[in-house]
């Protein structure tokens, strides 16, 4: 019998193995969406991530210092995160969270706008190859092939929507393939599958390490 705990998480018997969130770990099968999103890319982009030996590195023109993109889950922490990097280099923003940003900004002192640290910007259908966007917004945008917008970002600002135990999203491998330091928060799994030192991960409890190490690079 697999029960629900009080902390959301499934419980499930020695005897059995489950795939998802459970507790008791050692009897848990987790896949990667990081990991199945490799799977579909087509041979090449597949060898930047599973044999790099293979290609070179992805280019990157490293016009530009960081990039934001979310469709939603504007958090605090995430809108926090780049006004801190602005303060190290110039942000681009696009999606939702751009409204709540400007909001915020208001409160907290910082500036949006074409000639500040934190630019919004707009993501187009040409950017990513999908569905047709309206002006500054990702209304029912697929993020898929992302990663041919990160190759002009020295940083990709990839955030995970939640921090749970093996949640490894397509996020980071669109930072990877384009080229870009991914800044990652999430959960510590995605030392499993990607090389910790290829990454900024970022510690929330301790951000300003973060951000020290994004100025050394």
């Amino acid at each position: 019998t697999i029960k629900k705990t009080e902390n959301s998480a499934y419980q499930i018997p020695n005897s059995q193995y489950g795939l998802g969130p459970y507790l008791n770990t050692n009897h848990t099968l987790r896949l990667y969406l990081a990991s199945l999103y490799v799977n579909t890319l087509g041979e090449d982009m597949k060898s930047v991530i599973i044999r790099p030996e293979t290609l070179p590195r992805p280019k990157n023109t490293k016009k530009n210092f960081g990039l934001f993109v979310a469709s939603g889950h504007c958090s605090n922490l995430r809108l926090e995160t780049v006004v801190r990097l602005s303060k190290v280099g110039t942000m681009h923003v696009a999606g939702h969270c751009v409204r709540r940003l400007r909001k915020m900004c208001r409160r907290w002192g910082c500036q949006v706008g074409t000639n500040e640290r934190i630019v919004p910007i707009s993501v187009t259908d040409r950017d990513f190859n999908r569905h047709s966007q309206n002006v500054g917004g990702l209304r029912n945008q697929s993020f898929w092939s992302l990663h041919d917008f990160y190759h002009q970002y020295r940083f990709a600002m990839v955030f995970e929507n939640k921090r749970l135990r093996g949640y490894v999203t397509e996020k980071i491998v669109n930072a990877f393939l384009g080229g870009s330091v991914p800044i990652y928060h999430g959960t510590k799994d995605v030392f499993e599958v990607f090389n910790p030192r290829a990454m900024v991960f970022f510690d929330e409890q301790n951000p300003n390490a973060s951000i020290s190490l994004i100025q050394t690079l």
